[in-house]
């Protein structure tokens, strides 16, 4: 299950409270590395028994110790793709292990990111009885059904969290005279390495010019790197591309996509000369506060405990000479400190907390204003902030509302907190289209049930039933209302537990629908309306001869999504044709305990698979037979073959026109 409650709103104590009621081995909670003191306080703190591990040590290959039957993966968008070693590592281990991911934004780049999180933990086939052969194909064509909601956990919040006062602000960049100089660079033959770098340029430009000097100085780098390789007689390879440009820029392009031959991808050595002026009149942009900083001096002045977020390391050097304030709180990631004293993490970020002491020992001042990097961006309470400035947008939607929840979380003592946006400059956002980007994966959410705008999609359910108070009762019964119709509920049971279940609504005359505004509407006039004659068997089976159609629609796309079955994996393909070989030779033999082991290793890698599964898949296609048999016999047992489906009425309400 994923967790996608809003930032701020206790998943921690939700995940803890799971945790405890899980008996014998202590869960595992993997969380960012920031977070693992927070993780260990708090759980110490309610007395539940918890071992913590980072993606940090995933990333390095290191698995947590113990056989834990739940586990926690604190901050879960960090799991989005399959193709990074902390995955690829986490995933295997997860077979047969309960899973609990918590995550405000699980979809940061395009909607495959929801799937891959949610695949750690689920079946590709785990949505078939509603019709969805694969979850992974429905995520590709956007046809997931509504029924995701089932695994997707998103709450209102109930307890009180301040409310956010947006401005933004538009000012002119310090950067902005050289941006004629910036077009003219050739930076690469090809036309994708070209743009990638050029966009990199332009974010640092945006930030401040302190920034896109660092990055012009790691650029001119490269090129002379590129210089001494070509007179070497060796191409420069994209592995010293990536170097200059990093891979902290949100995946604005993804790797994969660049041309695998490094020709391709020559860089522009004749760019080297213009480089030089450009860096040159950088410095001496850099030398000196531009408008966009003395704007933010402006804003700070007002004694108000600000983060304010930036997206280059230089950037926080560069407004600390700017910035008059003497007590400035800086964290660049690999240092900290307040003012010109370096301290740790934990001692700087304390003072942006509700609890801080009323001065800090050793300093004449009281740090009021945070300049940090995105390193502080995810799951720390900063509550002790009335203020969040983005002083440099991210490339995410997904990261500015991981920003303002340092400060917009429970805890906080504020009725509001001011949030401010600088907007890249104009010359700048021409070029650059951030804006656009950030509009566009802002709307991503909400097809797929999540954020405010997406309630309607599946949440309406659980919203609805927390609404409308008394217990749930089954049964036939008449309603006053100012239009005549009926309502029924259905389930698809199986073995006596529901599978699938609808709720249909029809005005006299009209056919049935199953939109949530129309149910929601229906339902209050039957909470709150005036009872009425129950309707008569007759009227009962003219209503469910009308209904009949939609059953066996729901009935049929389950069948039909049962007997069509997964379309195998090519891997699936490779180690299915080697047990069929294997299986000929041992009927040959009649080895009847091969057969059956062989019989349960095809059942395992053509039925829906979890993301480890998968892979475990993978490994079994290319590996010898005598490993492969060994294999065979330490697969999770196939379930059992499932039981027909079965329709029940569960309740119907007629309304009577008053």
């Amino acid at each position: 299950m994923l967790c996608a409650d809003p930032v701020g709103s206790g998943k921690t104590y939700l995940a803890l409270a799971m945790a405890q009621a899980f008996a014998g081995e202590a869960a595992v909670c993997i969380v960012p590395p920031a977070l693992i003191s927070q993780w260990r306080d708090t759980a110490r703190r309610l007395g539940i028994p918890v071992t913590v591990w980072s993606h940090a040590q995933l990333s390095r290959g290191r698995l947590p110790p113990g056989d834990p039957a739940l586990v926690v993966v604190d901050e879960s968008h960090h799991f989005r793709h399959p193709g990074i070693r902390r995955y690829r590592t986490l995933a295997p281990w997860l077979i047969g292990r309960r899973v609990l991911l918590l995550s405000a934004t699980p979809i940061v780049n395009r909607p495959s990111d929801l799937f891959h999180q949610l695949h750690l933990g689920l079946r590709d086939d785990a949505l078939v009885d509603d019709g969805a052969i694969s979850l992974r194909a429905a995520f590709d064509h956007d046809s997931v059904p509504p029924a995701l909601g089932r695994f997707v956990l998103q709450r209102r919040v109930t307890a009180r969290v301040p409310r956010c006062r947006y401005r933004d602000e538009v000012v002119r960049s310090g950067s902005i005279p050289i941006l004629a100089e910036l077009d003219a660079l050739g930076l690469s033959t090809h036309p994708e390495v070209a743009a990638l770098i050029r966009a990199v340029l332009l974010h640092a430009a945006a930030s401040s010019p302190a920034a896109l000097l660092a990055t012009l100085r790691r650029y001119h780098h490269l090129l002379l790197q590129a210089q001494d390789a070509i007179a070497a007689g060796m191409m420069p390879d994209r592995r010293n591309l990536r170097r200059i440009i990093g891979s902290s820029q949100e995946q604005l392009v993804m790797w994969s996509l660049l041309p695998g031959g490094e020709a391709q991808g020559e860089l522009r050595l004749d760019d080297l000369p213009a480089l030089d002026n450009l860096i040159a009149e950088t410095r001496r942009a850099a030398d000196q506060p531009d408008p966009k900083s003395s704007r933010l001096a402006e804003i700070l002045d007002h004694h108000i405990p600000t983060l304010v977020f930036v997206t280059a390391r230089e950037t926080i050097t560069y407004l600390r000479r700017c910035l008059p304030d003497r007590w400035l709180a800086w964290c660049s990631g690999r240092r900290a400190g307040i003012g010109e004293s370096t301290m740790s993490r934990v001692d700087v970020l304390r003072w942006f907390r509700p609890d801080a002491p009323l001065h800090p020992p050793g300093l004449p001042g009281r740090p009021r204003t945070l300049l940090t990097t995105d390193v502080t961006a995810e799951g720390l309470d900063l509550q002790g902030a009335g203020r969040v400035v983005h002083y440099d947008l991210p490339w995410t939607d997904v990261r500015l509302a991981q920003r303002d929840g340092r400060a917009v979380r429970r805890g906080s003592r504020r009725a509001h907190v001011d949030v401010v946006r600088f907007l890249p400059d104009p010359a700048i956002e021409e070029r650059l289209h951030q804006l656009q980007s950030l509009t566009r994966k802002s709307a991503l959410p909400s097809r797929h049930g999540l954020g405010r705008e997406g309630r309607l999609r599946w949440r309406w359910r659980g919203e609805l039933a927390g609404a409308l108070v008394g217990p749930r009762v089954e049964g036939v019964c008449g309603v006053l209302s100012p239009r005549a119709g009926a309502m029924a509920g259905v389930v698809l049971e199986r073995d006596r537990s529901p599978a699938v279940s609808a709720v249909f609504h029809c005005d006299a005359g009209s056919p049935w629908v199953t939109d949530a505004e129309g149910i929601h509407r229906r339902l209050h006039e039957a909470a709150y309306g005036s009872p009425c004659s129950p309707p008569s068997r007759t009227e009962i089976e003219g209503l469910l001869a009308t209904l009949a159609p939609d059953i066996r629609s729901l009935l049929r796309g389950a069948s039909t999504a049962r007997i069509a079955g997964l379309a195998p994996r090519a891997a699936a393909q490779a180690l299915g044709r080697r047990l069929r070989q294997l299986a000929a030779t041992a009927a040959r033999r009649r080895d009847a305990g091969l057969l059956s082991l062989l019989e349960e290793g095809l059942k395992f890698c053509t039925r829906g698979l979890m993301a480890g599964e998968a892979m475990l898949v993978e490994s079994l296609a290319s590996c010898g037979d005598a490993d492969l048999l060994t294999q065979l016999e330490r697969l999770p047992a196939a379930p059992m073959p499932p039981s027909p489906l079965l329709p029940r009425l569960i309740g119907l309400i007629v309304f009577r026109r008053r």
